[in-house]
């Protein structure tokens, strides 16, 4: 019996050991060789076990159909071929994509007149010079209507043959003018997941190739029909340069690991360099053989020699040498960046691996509920005024998962309120009686305003009564909307500025977030119909928070720089109440930089404005210090690309405040129009007796319109009461002197409320809720 199941076991081991050798013979390793390089040479040094397919690229067609061949790459294929590596030939590229005299040269041959003569000079090519197929790398605006019909006539011409057909394909590159019926006739294709950024696009620094991105380039191939068994990834060896890194030609990733010590280990490098090192090369690898059938280099020539080689990383993890086992560090600093009624933003500190960490995995209440390649994920769906638990986990491409992060907890915030609910409202015209301006602010999704039929420019205005900080606006149009329109703010309901511009519109539901300006009057100003009819609005909805009411505490107040690009961008002209000509700079290309002012005296600051020059950070802390010297945090910002920041629900005391950038947006430093600060004047500590958090009281903690704080009876207190919502939202800051103080909270939206009272150095906080 014993050897009955020893037996049945060592077939079992067998059995999978010759599917597992099965598996890893089928990994596809296709390596494209540059003709421009020496290639007789560069054959005799090429290790051809770590490859299964070579691609010699390029070769074109001149306008009778003929493709040109270098000698140099017979060497080539005769080693290759020794080693049972297949030589394609590649077609096409930059030539091909961008000079528009060979581009027009493919359109000719490829046309249904001329497609059969040249697909049988093609097949005639690959017989001639002993190639294994053809690789169609036409990309971009080389993807005609005829690409289809060639490519279904080519493999139908190869496959008897016993020749394959292959292609290099990209998602944003011309891939969607792909048929989808056309993949079928690919033996694979070589997708082509990097140049997300690159020279073409100097203002957007950053990973031209990274792992998130072949994730998503294999789903939407595969989404569109492509078999895990011709999905092919493609890999770069080389990166790009931004910053003072910036050049036309991309970084050869052997140039890189020659240049800076310890680049294979990383994608980044310089100031600033972005390309794939080892770790991420293997994730890569491993995420190819899990979901498609292997990898595509780009190319073979730019890869180091020896331990640093990227086709040895390659080729450890298909061959099995490169096994990972170990899980990466659980996430640190979890926490939450912002809050709403039904969403929380959540962020945390980068985990590490031995190889690379690919995913995160966030989970709330101990469920999944969404994984991300970043280190940031929104939750949303969420009940206001609710807790909730959360914890996230790493994992790596080999399936390694980490212990969970520390649990962080958070409270939803109460549902936001729409601003323009029942307020005044103008309108330039009325279609008929029952269509008035006000039925748009009325909050019944079935009355409307409509304008006189016909005619544009028509608008509707809205008067919210005071001044607000506007951060969102939401339009439900009636069949009769808007195809191109301007959303407005004004102070005066006279002169009026652009929040946003739309156009092309053509949905009935508009709902811009993301906004920054201030006023007490906001507009919708229609410039084009999209129906022959007016513009008809069944509710206009406005989200914001009131405006700071005091002076800018900064406003032509003493400021320094880290720096100066030159002279008229001191940092004295983000302070001059011009916001939209004068402005400091920094120098270019610098991290970090920062611009600080002396507000003269000390204050409770509540919110910080900064309006950007096109060079914005992307990353940036608002700093306050009581002595110029010693800084504390007020609020950190990551992920900024807007050019207006307006930062509220701030609380700090400070003399001093600093922006700090640590990323810069863009390639060159950091320049700021106007930086502009609000708050009250502080109470000097001198005179403040101490305060604990059990020597004030706050009552009654359920209210309908007033609280009182009552300060411990036997002496003079000084001390600040503050009331802020769930949002941070300031909405009372009052000094108080007397023992007992009453607010009143009569104009606050139903909610939750915290109070505040700050002491000299003492601090206590209560909770109470508005019905």
């Amino acid at each position: 019996m014993k050897l009955k199941i020893l037996q049945s076991a060592v077939l079992t081991l067998a059995l999978w050991l010759s599917i597992a050798g099965a598996a890893m013979a089928q990994a596809k390793v296709v390596g494209y060789v540059p003709n421009w390089i020496d290639i007789n040479s560069y054959a005799n040094t090429l290790d051809y076990s770590k490859v299964t397919h070579l691609n010699i690229a390029f070769e074109n067609a001149n306008s009778s159909g003929n493709l040109s061949f270098n000698s140099a790459g017979n060497n080539l294929i005769t080693r290759a071929h020794a080693n049972n590596v297949k030589v394609l030939v590649s077609i096409g590229g930059g030539s091909a994509s961008e000079d528009a005299n060979q581009r027009n040269i493919y359109f000719n041959l490829i046309s249904a007149s001329q497609r059969a003569a040249f697909i049988q000079k093609l097949t005639a090519y690959v017989t001639a010079h002993n190639l294994d197929g053809l690789d169609i790398d036409l990309e971009g605006p080389a993807i005609n209507g005829d690409y289809g019909d060639f490519i279904r006539d080519l493999a139908n011409a190869l496959h008897p043959m016993g020749k394959i057909i292959t292609a290099a394909l990209s998602e944003g590159y011309g891939g969607t003018n792909v048929p989808t019926a056309t993949l079928q006739h690919f033996d694979f294709i070589n997708i082509m997941a990097y140049d997300a950024t690159g020279p073409w696009n100097p203002n957007a620094p950053g990973q031209h190739s990274s792992y998130a991105y072949a994730q998503n380039a294999i789903t939407y191939w595969q989404g569109r029909g492509l078999p895990v068994a011709k999905t092919v990834l493609g890999v770069p060896f080389y990166g790009w340069g931004f910053g003072a890194a910036f050049r036309n030609g991309d970084y050869s990733y052997s140039e890189l690991v020659n240049t800076y010590a310890g680049a294979e280990n990383q994608d980044q490098v310089g100031s600033t360099i972005y390309y794939n090192g080892i770790p991420t090369i293997k994730a890569k690898t491993t995420l190819a053989l899990q979901r498609g059938a292997g990898v595509m280099i780009w190319h073979l020539a730019a890869d180091a020699t020896g331990a640093k080689s990227l086709l040895l990383a390659i080729d450890q993890v298909i061959k099995g040498s490169g096994t990972d086992t170990q899980a990466p560090t659980a996430p640190a600093s979890l926490r939450s960046t912002t809050t709403s009624a039904t969403s929380v933003a959540l962020a945390w500190n980068a985990s590490t691996d031995n190889v690379a960490v690919t995913s995160y995995e966030v989970f709330r209440g101990g469920v999944s509920v969404g994984t991300t390649a970043s280190t940031a994920f929104t939750a949303t769906g969420l009940t206001a005024n609710t807790s909730y638990s959360f914890t996230v986990k790493a994992k790596d491409a080999a399936g390694n998962v980490s212990a969970a992060s520390a649990a962080l907890t958070v409270t939803t915030g109460t549902m936001a309120t729409n601003i323009a609910l029942n307020k005044t409202v103008t309108v330039s015209s009325v279609e008929i009686a029952g269509l008035e301006g006000p039925k748009a602010v009325d909050g019944n999704a079935t009355t409307r305003w409509s304008s006189v039929q016909a005619v544009d420019p028509q608008w509707i205005s809205v008067d919210l009564g005071a001044s607000y900080s506007v951060t969102g606006v939401k339009v439900t149009w009636e069949a009769a909307y808007a195809t191109a329109y301007q959303i407005q703010i004004s102070a005066d309901g006279s002169t009026w500025n652009d929040l946003k511009s739309i156009s092309g519109n053509t949905a009935l539901v508009n709902d811009h977030a993301g906004l920054s300006g201030t006023g007490r009057y906001l507009r919708i100003l229609g410039t084009a119909r999209g129906t022959v009819y007016g513009y008809s609005i069944y509710e206009l909805e406005i989200y914001g928070t009131a405006a700071p009411t005091s002076a800018n505490l900064a406003l032509g107040k003493t400021a320094t720089s880290s720096s100066i690009e030159g002279t008229g961008l001191e940092a004295s002209k983000a302070v001059d109440g011009n916001a939209t000509t004068t402005r400091w700079a920094s120098i270019e290309a610098v991290d970090p930089q920062w611009l600080s002012v002396d507000l003269g005296a000390s204050y409770a600051i509540s919110s910080v404005r900064v309006t950007w020059e096109a060079a914005y950070a992307s990353t940036y802390a608002i700093e306050i210090s009581t002595d110029g010297s010693t800084w504390n945090n007020l609020k950190s910002i990551t992920g900024n690309t807007a050019l207006v920041n307006n930062h509220t629900g701030l609380s700090g005391t400070g003399r001093y405040i600093r922006i700090y950038g640590t990323a810069r947006g863009t390639a060159w430093g950091y320049s700021i129009f106007e930086l502009e600060v609000y708050g009250t004047a502080a109470v000097q500590a001198a005179s403040i007796a101490p305060l604990t958090d059990a020597s004030i009281s706050v009552y009654p903690t359920l209210t309908e319109d007033h609280v009182t704080i009552q300060l411990p009876e036997g002496g003079q207190h000084l001390a600040v009461v503050t009331v802020v919502n769930a949002y941070g939202r300031s909405f009372i800051s009052q000094t108080v002197t007397e023992n007992k103080t009453t607010l009143q909270l009569s104009s606050l939206p139903q909610g939750q409320y915290i109070i505040q009272v700050i002491s000299g150095q003492a601090k206590a906080v209560k909770r109470i809720w508005k019905k």
